[in-house]
């Protein structure tokens, strides 16, 4: 048992017997101790803490890296528990116990090797002492700030946990693991309102989370000119085309000089309403249609835009009204 896990075993109670507790009976008082015995139990219990206090500060350092947090390098003992300890848990749960864990600011052992190539416009990551994972740590490597990740890459600063993240879940072929576009990163532009709660990177993109005042919330992903043609191809150009979908009917919106389609699956009725925003972004509305009447209010707003060097997918959920042309224009990208 290594010192996060006893720690854990120590301090945290589960629910159950909690609820178990406040239904049993009362426990009669026992006789009270001579004070002899007394002051053996009191010397015990202070030996056990002691004792915990040392393999804990020997596990993960006495204070931690100092500067710790999202995206900060943290022990690969560390990474290791999380792993193992949300491999029980949904999903949900998984993610939840793991970004918690990652900003616990624990000690990082030395950085892993590697270095950074370009094969036909696309950045590659190879690793000094090979590609290949010795974990079965997966998953997305977290950021606070899109200059964070950037310079971690760089500079070489990413932990150890991080890179073994990146052996089991980025994309690879024969030239190494594809990464970001470094020489053209962008930030997002977001509506006033919506604030950067991290960046989530996992190979050739990554996205960029927000959330908002009015419970807005939703990403936008960075992506490739090359990449962005292909997302757009399948979720836009040809989305009607699946045999799982089932167009019911076709209109015009004069309003937004929109198409709006009527449309099943074996999830239910839907409704897309899809036009071009002033700024040459392409706004799509989905809608739930229970009996084939749609609501009132989107399910979600997805937006697919480009600049000259980058394209992005913006995804926002948690509307409580339909978003006007005017705010759904913000959206963008802005190269550093």
């Amino acid at each position: 048992m290594n010192g996060i896990a006893l720690f854990n075993a120590l301090t945290k109670i589960d629910d159950r017997f909690i609820d178990r507790a406040e239904k049993a009976p009362a426990v009669p008082e026992r006789p009270r101790c001579a004070p002899v015995l007394r002051w053996v139990e009191i010397a015990a219990c202070a030996c056990l803490l002691l004792t915990v206090s040392l393999l804990i500060a020997n596990r993960i350092g006495l204070f931690g890296r100092p500067g710790g947090g999202k995206g900060s390098g943290y022990n690969a003992a560390v990474a290791s528990d999380v792993a193992a300890a949300t491999e029980a848990l949904p999903s949900s749960q998984a993610g939840t116990q793991a970004d918690v864990t990652e900003g616990t600011g624990a000690a990082a052992e030395e950085n892993v090797g590697y270095h950074l190539s370009v094969v036909d416009g696309r950045t590659y990551l190879n690793f000094d002492g090979g590609n290949t994972a010795s974990s079965s740590i997966k998953g997305t490597v977290y950021f606070d700030t899109v200059d964070e990740m950037v310079t971690a890459i760089r500079t070489n600063s990413l932990s150890p946990a991080q890179c073994e993240t990146i052996r089991n879940s980025f994309p690879r072929d024969g030239n190494g693991f594809r990464i970001i576009d470094l020489d053209h990163v962008c930030d997002a532009v977001l509506p006033e309102g919506l604030f950067v709660r991290r960046v989530d990177w996992d190979g050739p993109s990554y996205a960029i989370e927000f959330d908002g005042e009015d419970s807005v919330s939703g990403l936008l992903r960075v992506l490739t000119p090359k990449d962005y043609a292909e997302v757009f191809a399948y979720e836009y150009e040809t989305f009607f085309d699946r045999a799982n979908v089932t167009v019911i009917s076709r209109e015009h919106d004069a309003e937004r000089d929109a198409e709006v389609v009527l449309y099943e699956t074996s999830g239910g009725s839907f409704q897309a309403i899809r036009y071009t925003l002033p700024n040459g972004v392409t706004a799509v509305e989905t809608y739930s249609a229970p009996g084939g009447t749609p609501l009132a209010v989107p399910d979600t707003v997805y937006l697919y835009g480009e600049i000259e060097t980058a394209a992005f997918r913006a995804h926002i959920m948690d509307l409580t009204e339909r978003p006007s042309v005017e705010w759904l224009s913000r959206f963008g990208l802005s190269e550093r």
